[in-house]
């Protein structure tokens, strides 16, 4: 999860391992946190699995990076709030992930 991150990316390498993700061309244009320019490859639609849920979910396409990133549209999309005290994410309303052990 990325709050400073306004869009979703998704890798291309991850769009290129299934034949039947279409990726759509996509006129955004994206900048990283050092103002160097993210290549932005087009637009898909992929399915996010948490847990028992899936969650549809339009992402940017780009070669320029190497992991999924949640940005702050996808985080207000689904209500998502991280509790640092804690280290829970929930989305929804619904418990999601601990990012870390909270019984240390």
């Amino acid at each position: 999860m990325d709050s400073a991150c306004e869009a979703t990316l998704v890798p291309k390498t991850l769009t290129d391992r299934f034949r039947r993700v279409k990726v759509q061309p996509a006129a955004s244009r994206v900048w990283a946190a050092n103002d160097t320019p993210i290549r932005i490859n087009g637009e898909v639609r992929l399915p996010f699995y948490i847990e028992d849920r899936c969650i549809w979910t339009t992402s940017l396409v780009s070669e320029d990076i190497e992991e999924v990133m949640l940005g702050s549209d996808w985080l207000q999309e689904h209500e998502c709030v991280w509790d640092f005290r804690s280290g829970n994410i929930s989305n929804d309303g619904r418990s999601a992930v601990t990012t870390y052990d909270t019984k240390r």
